[in-house]
């Protein structure tokens, strides 16, 4: 009975060892890849648009669909915010960093001006910085690319 009690304990043991080698060698996520600089979003390839975080404001009409941007993508994109109106021109929409929060997250103001009677609107939202795959046609085209995330509004 003593033997059977000393070889469950070293297969108990050897389990033991391998299940933590086996974590300290699993994949972490990395840490987004972004920073501020003078109360702006960069990454090391340049400012993330303002038009990135507009496509999180809710429309005049309430409307509020978008979830998460892919910045990398929304950075390329000849049109970053598809839903501005067509009289939009560069520097029509700006952000404010309003506070950071805790693990990447941030409160921000986001304001567009609106040609016409009404002037501009601002919709004060949350967001996150995160990482994630992504997939076209079932196949991973971008390890790991930084995305944005709406968490909410101030509300």
């Amino acid at each position: 009975m003593a033997l059977f009690s000393i070889m469950l304990d070293k297969k108990l043991l050897f389990i033991l060892f391998i299940s933590l080698g086996l974590i300290a060698c699993s994949e972490k996520e990395p840490e987004p890849d972004y920073y501020i600089s003078n109360g702006k979003f960069y990454t090391p390839s340049g400012e993330i648009r303002a038009e990135c975080f507009a496509n999180f404001m809710s429309e005049l009409n309430g409307d509020n669909y978008i979830a998460s941007i892919n910045v990398p993508l929304c950075q390329s994109s000849d049109i970053p915010y598809a839903y501005g109106s067509t009289n939009t021109k560069e520097g029509d929409i700006r952000y404010t960093i309003e506070k950071e929060l805790k693990n990447h997250k941030y409160r921000i103001n986001v304001c567009q001006k609106v040609y016409g009677s009404m002037g501009g609107y601002c919709d004060e939202i949350v967001i996150q910085f995160n990482t994630r795959d992504f997939e076209k046609y079932d196949v991973n085209v971008g390890k790991n690319p930084l995305t944005i995330d709406y968490l909410g509004d101030r509300g």
